[in-house]
């Protein structure tokens, strides 16, 4: 039986998910998170073999969490079901090394047979995703300004356009208000900008802020 551990924080969407599991052969959801804390708690209590997890939550991003569950729990394979549609995001989470990715439009057989694929050491990426970072790779229209930006970084910067004071981000990331500030200079510095308004515009140009 593959144990499973859904984290979003919409009710309705994680109501949905475990109707949709329901009834899976071989598949039982053993518990839900609302939050990225809630998220690596229940990581560590259950131990599930497989968790959904949704990239933008209250306290964490997607990122940040699954580098976290990656790193905590190797044995534990995450897939990553959203709606975002950023394609240097979605590569970013590619490249951490998380198991799945789906969006929220997957039907329930895609759903419960990426579970069961990623339980066996495969890694799954819905057509859609796939089709949207091979066209990305193909024209650089997207990862370009971005990629200077190094993951810790960019977990700074998701907080940043959507105007968490940096005190918050330092607590939220375990770092000292001094060492987020010099983060924001080395941001500024690499997407040439001068201020937080120029800051946001770029981030709404890059999609950052599509949820």
């Amino acid at each position: 039986m593959i144990s499973v551990l859904i984290v979003d924080d919409e009710q309705l969407v994680r109501e949905a998910l475990k109707l949709l599991l329901k009834d899976a052969s071989g598949v039982k959801v053993i518990g839900e998170a609302e939050t990225g804390e809630m998220a690596l708690a229940s990581a560590r209590e259950k131990r599930p073999n497989v968790i959904l997890l949704d990239v933008h939550l209250p306290d964490f991003s997607g990122l940040y969490i699954s580098q976290k569950l990656l790193r905590q729990y190797p044995e534990t394979k995450v897939i990553i079901l959203t709606s975002e549609k950023n394609k240097t995001f979605s590569r970013r989470l590619l490249e951490v090394g998380v198991h799945g990715y789906l969006t929220k439009e997957a039907e329930q057989e895609e759903l419960i047979q990426a579970i069961k694929e990623v339980q066996k050491g495969k890694r799954i990426i819905s057509p859609k995703i796939a089709s949207q970072l091979a066209i990305s790779k193909m024209t650089s229209q997207v990862s370009g300004v971005l990629d200077s930006i190094s993951d810790r970084e960019m977990e700074i910067l998701l907080m940043m356009v959507r105007g968490v004071p940096t005190e918050t981000i330092a607590q939220k990331l375990h770092l000292s208000p001094k060492t987020v500030s010099t983060y924001r200079v080395a941001i500024f510095k690499k997407l040439n900008v001068k201020n937080d308004a120029e800051l946001i515009l770029l981030g709404m140009r890059q999609g950052l802020l599509q949820e």
